[in-house]
């Protein structure tokens, strides 16, 4: 079928089925044109209407050891973008942070720091005094009541796995770069070292409160103004959107009392208060990229899905009484430890055409659980490749201490290299960090050779027609227009 638009002379419709079964489908296409050059041109538009475009997602967050489309957040003084994370859990459920960074606050500047998730807690810990009233030293940080809080009860609702992906953090005069000395402090007025000169730095520290010029910087979606309310450090108690905000805990020191440090209060803006009052408790940590394998919807059930596909990224918002975001897959140990593939050897190449089966034999599985693979591409020189795209599946129940699985390459993959993980996942529920043991392996797409294929192009009379044979059954067409593919010619 063949067909022209009165309105717009240069416009045609190609006529193409979809061949099904065994055999060949053959597709005549005419193009009112008496120009036989145009047929490269005419080529090429065919194969873009069988194969189509994709938009894929975003890039996979630098550092990551496998696929993670966390991104940093973009502020707004109404309401900053950001991405969610659900880490460690509390009372049974999963606990959700804001990502304030894709990587750790252990540098001078915000994007100089280890790749790692900046992670801050969404909703407000129980209220806890910042020191006991009888402490020698009322604003140090190091000695303080509530970071023993934080490495005593908080850091129990993580992990054994979930605590070893936890960077270590030390930071060096966090403060220097407030300024707003005629109020606060630079420096703790005492301190347990004896002197003066404590800026309440972290000190190999895991899990921690913020500083002031922390809450201070656009990178991380906050005001600069100290002076100012801002509705991104509104820390609300629950998801209750009724509820309202709850004032929490920094670790910086109030410089005109030896006894007041700062904190953020229910509306999001500056205070003080004395060192045994009670706030809540908003805690930090860092988790390194190089541990994240996956990181996927926090809703996903662990679905099977044998063929690969994009992996998607949830958009940044601002939503901090939601309960959206990702979850993450973390490794637990290197690569080859306890789980090995081995239908094909380290340091070796698996190659496979777009649309194929890809069969992995592995090792060292010890029970039911998830057999998963992420395809992130990667340059020639095995370096990451971060504008993606890059792929997810899942083969689930799988039982035996050794096996065989099959993964099946999207039609429409893009032909390139991928670094390829196959991991044993212990899936363990929506909202929670899944753990898996891994291995790696290259892996080359290469095209796919059973599609259609163009036979011949020749002119007939003012027409050129050109004709294919399909023996995969695999065309689509992404437009059409009374059953018949449009197509556009300029000129």
């Amino acid at each position: 079928m063949q067909g022209k638009n009165a309105q717009n002379p240069h416009e045609y419709w190609i006529s193409a089925t979809r061949g099904g079964g065994k055999g060949y489908n053959n597709n005549l296409i005419y193009i009112n044109k008496n120009k036989l050059g145009l047929v490269c041109f005419l080529v090429l538009t065919f194969f873009m209407l069988i194969f189509g475009t994709r938009t894929y997602a975003v890039s996979s967050t630098a550092g990551a050891l496998g696929a993670c489309n966390i991104v940093n957040p973009t502020y707004n003084e109404y309401g900053s973008s950001y991405n969610y994370v659900y880490y460690g859990t509390k009372d049974g459920a999963g606990i959700r942070f804001r990502v304030l960074r894709t990587k750790a606050n252990n540098a001078s500047t915000v994007d100089g720091g280890t790749p790692a998730l900046f992670l801050l807690s969404e909703l407000a810990e129980s209220s806890q005094v910042w020191v006991n009233s009888s402490a020698t030293y009322r604003q140090d940080w190091a000695t303080s009541d509530i970071k023993k809080y934080l490495n005593n009860t908080v850091w129990g609702y993580f992990s054994k796995e979930e605590k070893k992906a936890v960077l270590t953090v030390t930071t060096y005069n966090g403060d220097t770069n407030w300024i707003n000395s005629s109020r606060y402090a630079r420096k703790a007025t005492t301190s347990s070292n004896g002197t003066s000169d404590n800026y309440n730095n972290l000190a190999n520290d895991k899990i921690f409160l913020l500083s002031v010029p922390e809450v201070l910087k656009n990178e991380y979606g906050f005001n600069t103004d100290y002076n100012r309310k801002d509705t991104n450090k509104i820390c609300y108690p629950n998801t209750n959107s009724d509820s309202d905000g709850s004032g929490w805990w920094l670790r910086s020191a109030y410089s005109d009392s030896g006894s007041y440090v700062a904190y953020v209060n229910s509306s999001g803006g500056s205070s003080n208060a004395c060192s045994s009052y009670s706030n809540a408790v908003r805690f930090a940590l860092n988790v390194h990229l190089s541990s994240i394998i996956y990181a996927s919807n926090a809703s996903t059930t662990g679905a099977s899905a044998s063929t690969f596909k994009a992996i998607d990224s949830i958009s940044p918002t601002y939503a901090p009484k939601a309960t959206s975001g990702y979850k993450l897959t973390i490794a637990d140990g290197g690569a080859g430890g306890n789980f090995k593939i081995t239908s094909v050897a380290s340091g070796e190449t698996i190659t496979c055409e777009a649309g194929g089966s890809l069969s992995i034999s592995y090792s060292g599985y010890t029970s039911e659980h998830n057999i998963c693979a992420v395809l992130k591409r990667i340059n020639d020189d095995g370096s990451d490749y971060n504008a993606g795209p890059h792929y997810f599946a899942r083969q689930t129940s799988v039982s035996g201490t050794s096996g065989t699985v099959e993964f099946t390459l999207p039609i429409d993959i893009t032909v390139s290299k991928y670094k390829l993980i196959v991991y044993d996942e212990t899936f363990n529920g929506s909202n929670k960090t899944s753990v898996a043991l891994y291995d790696t392996r290259t892996l080359n797409v290469t095209p796919d050779t059973s599609g259609p294929n163009i036979t011949r192009a020749y002119r007939k009379g003012t027409n050129v027609v050109i004709e294919a044979t399909d023996p995969s059954g695999l065309w689509k067409i992404t437009e059409s227009v009374g059953g018949a593919a449009k197509v556009t010619l300029s000129g």
